[in-house]
């Protein structure tokens, strides 16, 4: 009879049986890719607002230094402190339509400038802020595709006072 020792040592290695967990994995990967949900990002370039722009705007004095003021119940257009309207919303919300009307109107005056400023209150919805963005960049025809571009330099910041921006 032979020492335990040398019983142990005489065992063969058995091997490890992998055949359950690839049958697992050819079922499980295909399905994974079957069920996900793939997402495209879309990058929207804004300009922030800096202090040499604004000193450069001064010595120019350019012809059209376009604002528009997004409010919970109206868009203004002002050109620097110049108000050029107020537009009240409509059943649907923001009046798109008047906007773009006076946006092509700003854009056939003055053809050569290219940049806008969108300054919004801290209550506006995040997608109300991206429509209108899109409407400065581009015209929009009425089945929602875009078209001609209209100010694609646009600087984003926060909505001055109700108070402030009433006065001429």
């Amino acid at each position: 009879m032979m020492p335990r020792w040398r019983r142990r040592r005489y065992r063969e290695e058995s091997e490890m049986n992998i055949t359950a967990f690839m049958n697992l994995m050819v079922i499980l990967v295909p399905f994974l890719l079957i069920t996900a949900t793939f997402s495209q990002l879309s990058v929207l370039g804004i300009e922030l607002p800096s202090s040499t722009i604004g000193e450069k705007r001064q010595k120019q004095s350019p012809a059209l230094d376009l604002s528009i003021i997004l409010r919970p119940e109206s868009l203004q257009i002002r050109d620097g402190k110049t108000l050029i309207a107020i537009l009240a919303n409509n059943s649907n919300g923001y009046d798109l339509a008047a906007l773009d009307r006076h946006l092509d109107a700003l854009k056939r005056r003055f053809p050569m400038i290219t940049r806008a400023q969108l300054l919004a209150e801290a209550q506006i919805p995040y997608e109300d802020i991206i429509t209108l963005l899109d409407h400065l960049r581009q015209a929009v025809d009425k089945e929602g595709i875009a078209g001609k571009e209209r100010f694609p330099l646009i600087s984003l910041g926060n909505a001055p006072d109700s108070q402030e921006s009433k006065r001429p």
